[in-house]
């Protein structure tokens, strides 16, 4: 049995559609409670509030101009119900609800600050007006943030890490090692590592084409090895090391494609950006995933 090691967060922030989301949503958070906690859960819902003007108005179920106190305590009733029957009556019981109208985004963000939330939750839906998009979300909170597809659910049982060796990267790895300690099923754990081959034109070298590329991939190994065995002592026989290398842009491409290859269950990943102007560059990389990836359920650790 492996000693189990918990990722605590004081305050986490979910985010409920009332709608397909949810449920692959809260299944996730079920399945990850045994290494993921938090002191508090508020579960939050946001009503997109329009008038008659917009041209979206009719098609929203929601039209009321002024949510009454009777309609938040109903919706505020389903979403308790909603929480019960996947995480329990303890967690519902203990929970937070919060119903608020209009945008989704700004609410959720605007509940984060003054909740001091260290952990925001969202589904991803493609067939919703009102959809929060991850990147935004990103941009304007400080907590991490996990987001999940409205896809099959699946037990998280192979996770990838794709690392940068930046600060928030090793964040990330650590989570992914966390995670996999503290649960009972084996889980898979890959690291990739997706670094671009430089232009020989850059160099005065006395090797050819292919030397040049080989000696490359061989210097960048050593340094992923030396980066693993700096920070993780004996990760191979935990963790199993991914290194493609590519020209061009297209990182986010090759980090799908490899979760695809692998069969990955859940994507860990690092954001970048501390201060109000760094958090608008999150990382190119991490921006293009999250448009691209309607897949896998990913975390963003900051």
């Amino acid at each position: 049995m492996k000693n189990t090691k918990h990722i605590g967060y004081t305050d986490a922030l979910i985010a409920m559609e009332l709608d397909t989301p949810d449920p692959p949503m809260l299944s996730t958070l079920k399945d990850l409670k045994p290494v993921i906690s938090a002191r508090h859960m508020i579960f939050a819902h946001a009503i997109p509030k329009y008038n008659s003007a917009d041209p979206l108005y009719a098609a929203y179920p929601h039209r009321v101009l002024d949510l009454h106190q009777k309609e938040q305590d109903r919706i505020a009733e389903v979403m308790q119900n909603t929480v019960k029957d996947y995480l329990g009556s303890e967690v519902a019981e203990a929970s937070s609800y919060v119903v608020t109208q209009g945008d989704p985004l700004r609410s959720i963000v605007a509940l984060c600050e003054e909740q001091e939330a260290d952990l925001v939750v969202i589904g991803r839906s493609q067939n919703k007006y009102h959809e929060i998009k991850a990147k935004n979300l990103i941009r304007n909170v400080d907590a991490d943030v996990m987001i999940v597809p409205d896809t099959t659910h699946q037990s998280p049982k192979v996770i990838l890490v794709p690392i940068d060796f930046s600060e928030n990267s090793l964040k990330a790895l650590k989570m992914a090692s966390a995670m996999q300690q503290g649960t009972e099923h084996n889980i898979e754990l890959h690291i990739i590592n997706v670094f671009q081959r430089p232009s020989l034109m850059a160099f005065e070298l006395d090797m050819t084409a292919e030397q040049f590329e080989r000696q490359t991939a061989i210097n960048h190994r050593e340094g992923f090895e030396k980066y693993m065995n700096e920070h993780f002592p004996g990760w191979e026989k935990e963790m199993k090391g991914i290194l493609v290398q590519t020209e061009g842009p297209g990182i986010s491409k090759r980090i799908l494609e490899q979760a695809e290859q692998i069969s990955a269950d859940m994507i860990i990943m690092g954001a970048k950006g501390h201060s109000p102007l760094a958090r608008l560059l999150i990382g190119s990389t991490t921006e293009a995933l999250l448009d691209r990836n309607n897949k896998y359920p990913t975390i963003i650790v900051r």
